[in-house]
């Protein structure tokens, strides 16, 4: 993509060249080079507009095949996630592959993942020759080869502790040490043309357990923690304005300061724009009407998966007269709440007033109740006064004599 001199001095055929500026042209595979898409533009500008185009749309067509693969409460072979069966001759062999929780895992040391592993190492190993499990970067798992005449493993359990992973995508990898006392005088023939070491067979496999979900999904309060747009992820944190208004990006300033707050260490700041369909995740800030269609359709479904009672209306228990902090059954509507209850009517002359969530016939005084301002007061009095006991009896105890 360039100009037509551009294109001319990549070694594409002028009148191709010439021909791409009014519309694409394919030139289809050959013996001595691939198939080429050619567009020829003119203007700088307009070529860097349609490659981000282009990007967007390899986006947009490759997410959903280069994602990871969701697993849970399930067994797959290694196979599923592309690890193949292969033998190998050097000193350090390196597999892996990639997984995905689900986005409101609950991680713990409730349970662990098992890894059933079918390999075999090669007599003759040296003492620290090992194969080891990596998690996110960090080994979890170790298995020494500490037998000389080598060892077959059909299914060897290895426990990876659930502790280890994170909600979204997950990377494991697979690393085996296999060095010998020769490989110290590093001949490169016997390299070439050694023995294999190490085998990765087909029938290794991993278990996911059934897995516990959070209350509320998603989880502010881990974000603003991790100070990252996702559990573990590095790189920058990511904002995406819904609108690039005063009020929008004053918000997501308050928010980029609060996570920088919480955070160990000031994480860097990238704004990008509200793509959906952008696998990299962000945090997106704005009003519901600024979102884009297909960002909005995707927080309608979400908040349809996790329903909340309607503001302004409390539900309460059928022939009570107080409200009930416990909502209906459903499909049971109470009739101190019901629309019909609940829409208001003209008063025929002054009288008591009463309230959606009051039984007919139920009246309340119309006269103001004293505000909350004195009990809230209060509380935050009487909690000043527990924390100062809890800290006075923490000080008594580290300064009192010991017999």
């Amino acid at each position: 993509m360039g100009s037509p001199q551009d294109l001319t001095t990549l070694g594409i055929d002028p009148l191709v060249a010439a021909a791409a500026t009014s519309a694409p042209e394919f030139i289809p595979a050959g013996d001595d080079r691939p198939a080429t898409l050619v567009i020829a533009t003119g203007d700088r500008r307009r070529t860097a507009l349609l490659e981000d185009a282009l990007v967007a749309a390899a986006r947009r067509v490759g997410a959903s095949p280069l994602a990871p693969r969701l697993v849970e409460d399930t067994r797959l072979p290694l196979t599923a996630f592309g690890v193949a069966s292969e033998q190998f001759t050097g000193r350090l062999y390196r597999t892996g592959f990639d997984l995905a929780l689900p986005a409101d895992t609950l991680v713990a040391d409730y349970g662990s993942v098992e890894l059933r592993l079918a390999a075999a190492y090669a007599p003759g190993l040296d003492d620290a020759s090992d194969l080891g499990v990596v998690v996110n970067g960090q080994r979890v798992a170790t298995l020494p080869f500490g037998v000389d005449n080598g060892q077959i493993f059909k299914a060897r359990m290895i426990e990876l502790p659930l502790s280890a992973f994170r909600p979204g995508p997950n990377r494991v990898e697979i690393e085996a040490r296999t060095p010998r006392a020769g490989d110290a005088d590093c001949n490169p023939n016997m390299q070439i043309s050694g023995a294999p070491r190490f085998l990765m067979m087909a029938g290794s496999s991993i278990a996911v357990p059934a897995l516990a979900r959070m209350a509320r999904l998603p989880d502010l309060s881990g974000t603003l923690a991790s100070g990252r747009t996702g559990a573990g992820r590095a790189g920058p944190l990511r904002i995406a304005p819904a609108a690039f208004d005063a009020a929008t990006l004053s918000a997501a300033g308050t928010l980029y300061l609060a996570i920088a707050l919480a955070a160990p260490e000031i994480p860097p700041l990238e704004f990008v724009a509200t793509d959906a369909s952008d696998p990299r995740g962000a945090l997106v800030v704005g009003a519901a009407a600024d979102l884009p269609p297909g960002l909005a359709a995707l927080v309608a479904s979400t908040a349809a998966r996790s329903p909340v009672p309607t503001p302004g209306v409390r539900p309460c228990r059928t022939g009570s007269t107080t409200p009930s902090r416990a909502l209906p059954p459903p499909g049971r509507t109470p009739a101190c709440c019901s629309p019909a209850a609940s829409t208001p009517r003209t008063p025929a002359a002054p009288g008591p007033a009463t309230t959606p969530c009051s039984t007919p016939g139920a009246a309340r005084s119309s006269r103001p109740r004293p505000g909350w301002a004195l009990p809230a007061a209060c509380r935050i009095f009487w909690a000043a006064c527990a924390i100062w006991a809890a800290r006075r009896r923490r000080w008594l105890s580290m300064t009192a004599p010991r017999w």
